[in-house]
Order: C-alpha cells, then structure tokens, then sequence
C-alpha cells in the first residue's frame, strides 16, 4: 500500500510540475502576442525548393508536404541499401576468403566510426569536384556523373503496369487461400498456375495499354545557354546523393555487425547439420542458418532502421529540403516556430512508431511460439 502511495505522489508531483511550466509558457506567450498560429500553412511559400516532385510550392502545407516526401524517399531508400549492404559485409565478415573477410572488417571499422555527418560532408564534397557538364556531353548515358548531380538510367512505369501488380496480387490470394490445408507436395501445380497468369497478364496488358516497363537512360541535354540532364532516367542531386549514400553505409556498417552477431549466435550445430546434408555453405546459409538468426537480428535491426530515420534531420547541412530544412524557411517567413516544431514531433514520431510496428510484426512472426518474448509481443 505505501508503495503505491509514493508511486502516486511521484506521478502526481511529475504532472504538476509539467502543468506549471505549461501554464507559464502559455500566458508568456499570450503576454507576447505570440499564440499559436495555423493559418499560415494557406499562406503563400515565398521559396522555391532545389526539389522534389514540386520545386514551386504554392503554399506552406505544400512545401511541407514536399518536405515530407523528400524525407521518405532518402529513408525508405537507403534502408533499403544499408540493408542489403550490410547483410553482404556481415556474411563477408564470417567468410573464409581472407581478402572477403578483411575487406569486410576494414569497412565495418572505418564508416561506423566516422560521424554520419562528416560523411555527408565528403560525399557532397566527392559529388560537387566532378566534371561539370559540357556541350559534348550531350546524349544518352546508363550512368553520366557531374557536379550537378549523378544521372543513371531507371525504369519507368506506365499505369498499366499497377493494374498487372493489383491482378496478380489478386491471383495470387485467390491461389493461396484455395491452397490453405492442402499437402505441401502440391504446391507446385498451384504455382505453374500463378506463374501462367502472370505472364499472361502481362502480355495482355502489354499488348492492350502499350509497354508496362520503360527503361529510360540518363540524358543531358541543351537549355538555352545551359548543359544539364534532362527529364528521362533518375538524377540524384548532390545533397540527395551525400544523405542518401551517407546514410546507407554508415547504417550498413552496424548492420553487418548484427548480422554477424546474429549468424554467430546460431548454435555450431546448426551449421554441421546443414553440411551433413550435402547442402553448400551459402545453401545452408540462406536456408538455415539465416532463418534462425533472423529472430536475433531484428530487434536491433529495427533500431538502425529508426536511426536512418533520425539522421536524415542531418540533411539540412547539406541543403536537402528535407522536412527540417523547409520547416526553416516557413520559420524565416512566418516566425512560427512552436508550431513548426509540434509538425516535426509529429511527423517523427509517427513514421517512426510505423517503422517499428512493421518491424516488431515481423518479429512476432518470426518469433518461437511459446517463447517469453514471444509471448509478451502479442498480448
């Protein structure tokens, strides 16, 4: 009973002492004709942004919406990267070629123990001392890097090809759930057959809507008096390229480390079981190993994904209008600090609750039923 008493009057203490501060920032800011404003978000944007998939927003909620996207493009794709990155280099730390595993630790040791920032700094650096674009530089390129940014080729989707994913995902569920309860040694049938639609519908579509899939190169082309890339391929400017690979192999390398933790963390056995099957290394590494490992790896996994959220605030410093730099310029404009600052909190903090209740529902599933973890992540 007193335990309780004193946890309520600890609580009861904290609450107070918030309600306080609240209070007196709130009249401080009423006695400053400073209250909290939002009609500003229809007010005219009176900058233009160096991109995004608007360079010329016409108000504040829409410079911020720019900011937002440009902030999930950076994230999403070097979560990507590092990921696949860092799964190459923690299998590469545990390999038995010793250029492989020596080159692995020498990346491990180097990117995670340079600050993220001062990585962003040099890549920016690298990106802005290469060639600039001239009048011979005119034509077509699978890749054509410059101090205005690196263009590569990349493909374009027409609209036909979403409705192909949206029919095969489809056939696909259908397939699945017909399947539910069947032996395994009839899966195959049931795959020549999801495989067979998705062809066919493929060529269907092709042939009805025109190509699914373009492959697009790079282009430079000529504007007026200037040389720059045109609007076929992907250019990554430099502030996109410096965050974006900055962040990658510096997520990359404490990722490799929890792949290698996690591999290690597999009992030997596992590994010899593996080899008295007759299955290669790199089989019984993707096939069983791995699988084990994964409940391992995740936790932690998760964590880095969050910090790669984190670190793109840094983008900022190298001019990438990221949501923190184009909250600045609204600030510059508006004066709106406060509110400013609760959209940040809250953009933050809701992409990163949707990270990690995608990564702690893969965790469940990958998890041992029955086990305490296991067991406390799903009530």
């Amino acid at each position: 009973m007193i335990g309780w008493a004193v946890q309520l009057a600890v609580l009861a203490f904290v609450i107070g002492f918030f309600a306080v501060i609240a209070s007196e920032a709130l009249g401080n800011w009423r006695r400053t004709g400073t209250d909290f404003e939002w009609d500003w978000l229809s007010h005219e944007f009176p900058t233009q942004l160096s991109e995004g998939f608007t360079t010329h927003p016409e108000t504040a909620a829409d410079a911020l919406l720019v900011g937002i996207v440009n902030t999930f493009r950076v994230t999403i794709s070097a979560i990507v990267a590092a990921t696949v990155i860092g799964l190459a280099v923690g299998v590469g730390r545990l390999s038995e070629n010793w250029i492989v595993r020596r080159a692995s630790t020498v990346f491990v040791e180097t990117f995670r123990n340079i600050p993220v920032l001062l990585q962003m700094f040099f890549w920016e650096a690298l990106v802005i001392s290469l060639p600039s674009l001239e009048s011979d530089a005119i034509g077509e390129y699978m890749i054509k890097p410059s101090n205005k940014g690196i263009g590569v080729a990349w493909p374009r989707l027409a609209a036909g090809f979403w409705l192909w994913v949206v029919i095969v995902a489809v056939v696909v569920i259908l397939l699945l759930r017909r399947r539910a309860g069947r032996p395994a040694s009839r899966g195959l049938p049931w795959m020549l057959g999801a495989l067979a639609v998705t062809l066919l519908s493929w060529w269907v579509l092709d042939a009805v809507t025109g190509p699914l899939l373009k492959f697009e190169m790079a282009s430079v082309v000529r504007r007026g008096n200037f040389t720059q890339f045109g609007t076929t391929g992907m250019v990554m400017t430099e502030s996109f390229f410096a965050v974006w690979f900055g962040l990658s192999i510096y997520a990359a390398s404490f990722i490799a480390e929890i792949v290698r933790g996690g591999i290690q963390a597999v009992p030997r056995g596992q590994h010899e079981a593996g080899q008295a099957l007759g299955l290669t290394r790199l089989v019984s590494l993707r096939f069983v190993v791995l699988p084990q490992a994964l409940r391992i790896i995740l936790p932690p996994l998760g964590n880095q994904y969050l910090n790669v959220l984190k670190y793109s605030a840094l983008g900022v410093a190298v001019a990438y209008p990221e949501i923190l730099k184009v909250g600045f310029s609204i600030i510059n404009a508006t004066g709106q600090f406060r509110a400013v600052l609760l959209i940040w909190i809250a953009f933050f903090l809701s992409f990163s609750l949707a990270i990690s209740a995608v990564v702690n529902y893969y965790n469940r599933k990958v998890g041992l039923v029955g086990s305490p973890i296991h067991t406390l992540e799903s009530r």
